[in-house]
């Protein structure tokens, strides 16, 4: 409430000194339902027949306006305050930008209040152990059996309750030993510093940290020093338990079983965050003194989220649904078929010629006044308020609820989703992003986003090179990205058997020079030392930071048992100092005919013909493979050529990391039917077709089947 009157206050001084004959006293009425601010700052000047302008960045900001005799200042006060900006003035000309301090304050509020939510839910998951602080025979005996009972009910994964037992399961593994030194750990850290990790990268802190490591807090060291008394009594306990029907002792083997070896010497945390959630995810090593891994698990920590204040208004009120326009009808009927081929195969193809044009110039008609824009302004009509809005890109996806729903259900659709947050005051409906800060910063960029596409629509499907630099410009394609949502609502297949999985290694790709690029597809080594510093620094977060990778090992000359399970894999590890300026980066560069099936979505592979025969005859046998129903319709086939780029990077002589990128050529043109593709392919297709068919002939429901050397076949997205 205190940065609200600030900034609302700073507008009243700074319109005393604005005036200078210019009537801000004047009623204004206006209507924009979802423009960017620059566009709406000159629409609501118009209206005034007062010069305004808003510049970047404050002018890229999603505006929706729907005021109707309004005094001109107060809509300027709310346009200020909903878009974190201050107005100035140029000969004349209002101008309006976006106030540094009082952003300022906003980024540290966000991070306060994340910060104080992840202190939260870190006192959560160490509630055993702030109980029970002390581990003996008697509570790992009791712990055990706890266990080996709940592991057996799991063995039915389809049992109602398997989600309770579930929590239960991590209930009782926050009790063990290893639980225990996680809790420990997540005391130790400063829930400060887990507000501000970036998503998608794996931060390491540890004890005895090195320079690519974060260090852990004095817990984590007392957990290290009583890890070891607490294990051996667990290990000691374990060896009494009763074997299962296999023979074996399987339950809570995860948590570790054998006898230690060597002593406890090191613990590691590995922390990260995924696009679109403000949870972490948190695992846990314990490394003996050999490098060995005694024993792991895994946790998360979800913070809780912020109280929404409930909208006001009369309880007994009957609303109407939401009346909504046929250009949004039809938008949202392609968004609620996102990633599902039998509900959007056509993509921007099914759309009149006009909004097909609108979407294709998302820099001058914005996605959101279509579909979304409308439903905020239908929420404040609904209240009865004037309207100042500014929507982030994740409120796109609320556009899929609209259909049948009233303004109220609406509205907390965008509460509950984390998009919105409303405020009324004085008959006014003021709705900003629930994280302004963070919204700002993964905002997609209208005029590389519209490039990209119109590109797309050219071609059918962006080249590998295109693809890199729209990374390079572009947050994270991920499943909560605007971006990805609008490439696929459009042209369903444009990124089929694309990497827009593996971002950094897009965005790494992208700025090797040309020159670069030939030398290595030419068999030329490049030296680490010598690739340029935004390379290196790309390089460096896929080796250290990127989630779910680690370092493969050579095993020639290697010690198996330290080559598996081992801190000899551990990048910010066995690389203490970075990346090593000796070491070599290598790409090449091989080709083969694909075909790309239509309607798969971005998750279809391209397809070589003995992929795609493999694919045929196991779609025929639905008894043998339940899961075929829910691929995509093949149909019909794009063919062209699958590039597949290998990517080494050797860090040292025993220690590399490899990388893949595809591009695919010449599959931008009109689909095909199967007897439509070319002699050879389709003859080679047909042998490996043919062939599945005979594996799997005397197979029966149950059985394992999958062409010469494979078993069960995966899904082919």
């Amino acid at each position: 409430m205190q940065l609200k009157t600030a900034v609302l206050s700073s507008c009243f001084v700074l319109f005393a000194n604005l005036a200078h004959g210019q009537d801000l006293s004047q009623k204004v009425s206006l209507t924009t339902a979802g423009e960017p601010a620059w566009k709406a700052v000159a629409e609501l000047g118009k209206a005034a027949g007062i010069p305004m302008e808003a510049p970047l960045p404050l002018g890229a900001d999603t505006v929706v306006i729907k005021v109707k005799d309004a005094v001109l200042k107060d809509v300027m006060d709310r346009l200020a305050r909903a878009t974190t900006g201050r107005w100035e003035t140029s000969n004349d000309k209002l101008i309006l930008v976006r106030d540094d301090l009082t952003a300022a304050s906003e980024k540290k509020a966000e991070l306060a209040t994340l910060s104080e939510a992840f202190r939260k839910g870190i006192q959560r998951q160490a509630e055993v152990f702030l109980k029970t602080p002390t581990f003996d025979a008697v509570a790992a005996e009791n712990l055990l059996k706890e266990i080996a009972d709940l592991s057996k009910n799991l063995q039915n994964l389809n049992d109602p309750a398997a989600e309770k037992l579930f929590a239960k399961q991590q209930e009782l593994q926050s009790a063990s030993p290893i639980g225990r030194a996680m809790a420990q750990c997540l005391l130790s850290l400063d829930p400060g510093q887990l507000a501000q990790l970036p998503p998608n990268l794996r931060i390491v802190f540890a004890t005895d940290p090195t320079l690519m490591q974060r260090p852990l807090g004095d817990g984590a060291y007392k957990a290290l020093q009583s890890f070891g008394n607490d294990y051996a009594t667990w290990t000691s306990i374990a060896k009494r338990m009763p074997p299962d029907e296999n023979g074996y002792f399987t339950f809570g083997a995860e948590l570790g079983s054998d006898p230690l070896k060597f002593r406890p010497a090191k613990l590691l945390l590995t922390v990260y965050k995924w696009d679109g959630s403000t949870g972490l995810n948190a695992d846990l090593t314990v490394v003996d003194e050999k490098g060995g891994y005694i024993s792991q698990l895994s946790s998360s920590i979800t913070p809780e989220p912020a109280p929404i204040e409930p909208p006001k208004g009369d309880p007994n009120k009957t609303e109407q649904p939401i009346t909504i326009s046929d250009d949004a009808k039809l938008l949202g009927s392609l968004a609620r078929g996102v990633g599902y081929s039998a509900v959007n195969s056509q993509g921007i193809q099914a759309l009149p010629a006009a909004l097909q044009e609108k979407l294709l110039n998302p820099e001058q008609s914005d996605p959101m006044s279509i579909a979304v824009g409308p439903l905020v302004i239908a929420v404040a009509d609904g209240a009865q308020k004037q309207l100042i809005a500014v929507l982030p890109d994740e409120a796109f996806t609320v556009a899929n609820f609209a259909s049948g729903n009233t303004p109220s259900a609406i509205r907390r659709v965008f509460e509950d989703q984390g998009s919105l947050r409303f405020e009324e005051t004085d008959g006014w409906m003021i709705a900003r992003p629930q994280r302004p800060n963070e919204s700002r910063e993964t905002q997609m960029n209208r005029a590389t986003l519209g490039t990209f596409i119109r590109k797309i629509a050219q071609s059918g499907r962006p080249s590998l090179d295109e693809l890199a630099a729209y990374a390079l410009k572009n947050p994270h394609l991920d499943s909560q990205s605007l971006g990805l949502y609008y490439i696929m609502l459009l042209f369903p297949d444009a990124l089929s058997g694309a990497n827009f999985n593996d971002w950094d290694v897009l965005r790494f790709y992208g700025v090797l020079s040309p020159d670069q690029k030939q030398s290595l597809l030419s068999g030329q080594g490049l030296n680490l030392g010598t690739i340029g510093q935004e390379a290196q620094r790309r390089l460096t977060t896929l080796v250290f930071y990127k989630t779910a990778m680690g370092i493969s090992l050579d095993m020639q000359n290697q010690d198996l048992d330290y080559a598996f399970g081992n801190i000899a894999s551990e990048p910010t590890q066995v690389l203490p100092n970075g990346l090593p300026g000796s070491g070599i980066l290598k790409m090449t560069k091989t080709s083969e005919q694909a075909v790309m099936a239509t309607g798969g979505g971005p998750y279809q592979e391209a397809m070589n013909a003995q992929e795609l025969g493999n694919q045929l005859a196991i779609r025929e046998r639905p008894d043998l493979y339940p899961w075929v129903n829910e691929l995509p319709d093949f149909g019909r086939y794009r063919f062209g050529d699958r590039i597949q780029y290998d990517i080494t990077v050797q860090l040292t002589t025993a220690l590399s990391q490899s990388y893949q990128l595809r591009d695919i050529k010449g599959s931008g043109g009109k689909p095909v039917a199967l007897n439509e593709l070319p002699d050879a392919f389709r003859k080679d297709m047909e042998k490996a077709r043919d062939e599945m068919r005979d594996a799997q002939k005397n197979m029966k429901p149950g059985d394992v089947a999958g062409p010469p050397g494979q078993h069960n076949p995966p899904p082919a997205s």
